[in-house]
């Protein structure tokens, strides 16, 4: 009887064996030949380099029209990779002429390559001079990335000015709370980083009233028990400014706000901003 279970169980490990060389048979191990669904299945799972390196394959192995979304997705992905110049190499891919919203694509993602660079000054100028798209959505994206960029080129003033924008431009009451309560939440850490601001300077009234709340929550975060009498002097100076909405979530008592306060930080694919570094005379050493 002992040979017999020595057999029995030699032949189990020998089917298990089998079994095991059969599934790796059939599993891809190596890259494979670039496809659209591999592409999209890298970003997915968070492999953004070779997600990058397989749109920009598949870019540069495709005529017009499919290069140019290859292309410009190639792009997004070396950008969401930290490595804007592999993002302008592929940028570059694609054609010339583009259809009215692939052409909108790149020229944010050539704004975003610019300030990713360092390049603010740039960036800012990119973002200043391209129009507003006749769709809602993207004129929401363009004031964002503007507001943004602003900010990194030390134009405090032209960043107000974005956010009042994209807030005139939101659908609904949610995405008015939304552009605010960015707003005030990038013209604040742009403070807290040293951004140099005069709100006097300033002859608008509703961009003066932001700059000075902005000023009033950096200074609330410094020192909290005198935020209550300083946002009261900033509703008297600037009574049913829009900033008001929020004072209260985003200085006073913002534990209460829960997880619903300012965007997450990201890049425009969806709402986002640019962590970057700086190196602009307007920020203080």
């Amino acid at each position: 009887m002992q040979p017999h279970r020595h057999a029995t169980f030699g032949t189990l490990v020998a089917g298990a064996l089998l079994l095991l060389l059969a599934a790796c048979a059939t599993t891809p191990s190596g890259p494979g030949p670039a496809s659209e669904a591999r592409a999209e299945r890298l970003l997915r799972q968070g492999n953004l380099v070779e997600a990058a390196r397989m749109y920009e394959e598949l870019a540069t192995n495709n005529p017009p029209p499919a290069r140019d979304g290859f292309a410009l997705s190639a792009a997004r992905a070396w950008l969401d990779a930290d490595r804007p110049d592999d993002a302008q190499r592929a940028l570059g891919i694609a054609s010339v002429q583009l259809p009215d919203q692939q052409r909108f694509e790149r020229e944010l993602l050539a704004i975003e390559i610019a300030a990713a660079r360092g390049q603010y000054r740039l960036a800012f100028q990119q973002a200043s001079q391209l129009a507003e798209p006749p769709r809602r959505e993207d004129a929401i994206r363009l004031f964002y990335l503007r507001q943004q960029v602003a900010l990194r080129a030390g134009e405090a003033g032209a960043a107000v000015q974005a956010g009042i924008a994209r807030e005139r431009a939101a659908v609904d009451e949610n995405g008015r709370m939304r552009a605010r309560r960015d707003l005030l939440t990038d013209l604040r850490a742009a403070i807290d980083r040293g951004l140099r601001i005069d709100p006097a300077a300033s002859r608008d009234a509703l961009e003066r009233g932001w700059l000075e709340i902005a000023q009033v929550a950096s200074t609330a975060g410094r020192s909290p028990l005198s935020a209550r009498a300083m946002v009261d002097r900033w509703r008297q100076r600037f009574p049913g400014h829009p900033a008001a909405t929020i004072v209260d979530s985003e200085i006073l008592d913002p534990a209460a706000r829960g997880g619903d306060g300012g965007a997450a930080l990201g890049r425009v694919t969806g709402p986002v901003a640019l962590l970057l570094p700086l190196s602009n005379p307007a920020y203080a050493a």
